[in-house]
């Protein structure tokens, strides 16, 4: 019975150490598992900020933490400007002063809880004087109860890429004041709606474009030559890549003469030209410099007929007079010689003054005068020059009138507006006056002669202009009296109907003037 007994508690030993051993390698074997799989989760985690890191440098990036209850960062990858152990103002400090204040406020938005994040670019200088641009972009970290903990951020170096748009925007700028200087006016052009917006140049962003509507007007003889260009553009068909216009800008009264240059800047699906961009290059100096060159030409070889006319009179007319012992006959004569005489002088003294006045030597001497006493005088000097039928008459509204201004010059002008006056009237009258107003004197002189003809008008005080080649002169008269006049400080007008006359009027400036009568 007892090795019963001891048989059966040898079994039972024996099935307990079986459990106590079984036990054992299961307990073993799953703390190796837990070993294994803590081990796999570390490695998962190098391999996962491994990839990170490289991702972060990928992107040229580096982490960066700051606690602001501390004022310290306490992580920064060895790349980056704020290091563990770094205080605020130390990070500032590296930053040029315009951007320092701009750090700060970057940094307690997002503790303040005025923002969740931000970013911002900040110019940091390095040790050996240089300057460096940083991307910032910046987290905040909440505890439970909502209070701003730590900052969480990242830094970029964008250097190169600040250079580059630094040297892209001093590169527009540029652009834009040589076309700002050269007259020239950017514009895109839209096919369907045949409308034209001028692009300026926004300071605050060179790299846009500010976008008004271009509003002019085209001279009447080239409105025709723009439609037939838009014609063809609205029919999908190419037009010309350069025009020569005459426009008026909104705004202004004259013309310019301007180049029109055009590219393709978007197409349909179809590959029609939707839209146009160019540029409007203003050539009115040019134009004008031409057509003065062309002017000066014809003057020059006119210039000698002009001053051989009177020349051959006086001449031919001076050996006459030696020759005969008429009366009659030599009173006719002295009265030629004086005419043409005076015509040769005329034609030298215009040369002289339109010189004098261009390079600043004309002398206006100012003294008080009476202006009817010109007036007076002017109407007995040419009175005997008028073509028989032909009244001059003088519109004087005082009989004493004294300013203070040149009266050599004013006389000047007074006698070429009646000189021109008498030259193109044959019958009727020719009347020179003049008004007191505020601030200024109005004088006019009226004929009714040939007129102008009404496409001239703009022409008229223009340098060598002469309309009519049959009447002797050099075409610098009205030029002579327009610098003149604006030299006195007013301003010149002309008025004037083909076959009935036309009217001279300027104006001078006088603060005052002494009336009688």
């Amino acid at each position: 019975m007892l090795q019963i007994l001891i048989l059966v508690l040898s079994a039972l030993a024996v099935i307990l150490l079986s459990i106590l051993i079984f036990l054992l390698c299961k307990k073993n074997n799953k703390h190796q598992r837990e070993i294994d799989e803590r081990l796999k989760a570390q490695q998962e985690t190098i391999d996962l900020k491994n990839k990170l890191t490289l991702a972060l440098q990928a992107g040229e990036l580096s982490v960066w933490s700051y606690l602001p209850e501390e004022d310290g960062f306490d992580l920064a990858d060895t790349s980056t400007v704020p290091q563990p152990g770094m205080k605020l103002q130390d990070v500032t400090k590296q930053l040029v002063p315009e951007d320092q204040e701009k750090h700060r406020r970057l940094v307690w938005d997002i503790v303040e809880g005025k923002c969740d994040r931000k970013a911002e670019i900040f110019r940091l200088v390095t040790p050996d004087g240089n300057i460096r641009w940083y991307e910032i972009y910046a987290m905040g970290v909440k505890d439970e109860n909502g209070k701003v903990r730590r900052l969480i951020g990242t830094q970029k170096d964008i250097t190169a890429q600040a250079k580059r748009e630094m040297a892209l925007r001093k590169y527009i700028q540029r652009s834009e004041l040589a076309i700002r200087s050269a007259n020239i006016i950017q514009w895109d052009y839209d096919v369907a709606t045949r409308k034209f917006t001028r692009l300026f140049v926004d300071s605050t962003q060179p790299d846009l474009f500010i976008r008004k509507p271009y509003n002019f007007s085209l001279h009447p003889e080239d409105r025709l030559i723009l439609k037939n260009e838009e014609d063809l553009r609205t029919e999908g068909k190419d037009g010309s890549h350069s025009l020569h216009l005459r426009v008026m800008l909104e705004g202004e009264t004259e013309y310019r003469w301007v180049n029109s240059f055009a590219v393709p800047l978007e197409k349909n699906a179809d590959g029609f030209v939707t839209k146009l961009t160019g540029l409007q290059i203003d050539l009115t100096p040019l134009e004008k410099a031409e057509e003065s060159n062309r002017m000066k030409s014809a003057f020059l070889a006119n210039m000698s007929h002009e001053i051989r006319t009177p020349l051959n009179a006086i001449v031919g007319f001076s050996q006459l007079l030696a020759q005969t012992e008429d009366k009659e006959e030599q009173a006719e004569f002295v009265r030629i010689i004086e005419n043409n005489n005076n015509l040769l002088l005329q034609i030298i003294n215009d040369i002289l003054d339109l010189s004098k006045i261009e390079a600043g030597k004309i002398e206006f001497i100012i003294t008080d005068f009476n202006v009817s006493e010109i007036l007076t005088d002017l109407r007995q000097v040419y009175t005997p020059r008028l073509e028989k039928g032909v009244e001059l008459i003088c519109d004087i509204p005082y009989p004493t009138c004294i300013i203070r201004s040149e009266k050599n010059r004013l006389t000047q002008v007074l006698s070429n507006l009646l000189s021109n006056a008498a030259k193109f009237t044959s019958k009727g009258s020719i009347t020179m006056g003049y008004r007191v107003t505020e601030g200024e004197l109005s004088f006019y002189v009226t004929d009714t002669g040939k007129g102008i003809e009404k496409e001239n008008l703009e022409q008229v005080f223009e340098r060598f202009t002469k309309f009519d080649s049959f009447v002797p002169g050099t075409g610098l008269g009205l030029s002579i009296c327009q610098l003149i006049v604006h030299k006195l400080g007013g301003q010149i007008s002309v008025e004037s109907e083909i076959g009935k006359g036309s009217t001279f009027r300027f104006t001078i400036a006088c603060n005052s003037a002494s009336i009688t009568g």
